[in-house]
């Protein structure tokens, strides 16, 4: 969280991490008031709208630019999915 508390033993970032920086506040904010990271159009956030994760398993690669992509770490998911299925017991209440 050294993005939103600054400390001064730190390097300066540069335009690349100040633009991340802001990126991940929009998004953090935005979420925090719609339960969507990316709720409309925004210039900053390069008008993309983050994927809702579904059965292809999407997610947003955040880096230099932000990249709506799909089955992240497939293998891990599915695996632990079905440990889920075969230890866990009906109604898979999480909370």
């Amino acid at each position: 969280m050294t993005y939103i508390f600054s400390r001064n033993d730190l390097p300066t970032p540069t335009l690349a991490d100040n633009t991340t920086i802001a990126r991940m506040l929009k998004m953090w904010t935005n979420f925090a008031k719609t339960g969507n990271p990316t709720p409309e159009s925004d210039p900053l956030l390069e008008d993309i709208r983050w994927p809702s994760v579904d059965d292809n398993l999407n997610y947003l690669e955040i880096n230099k630019n932000l990249i709506p992509q799909s089955h992240i770490k497939e293998d891990m998911v599915h695996f632990w999915r079905d440990a889920y299925y075969k230890y866990g017991h009906p109604p898979f209440d999480t909370y």
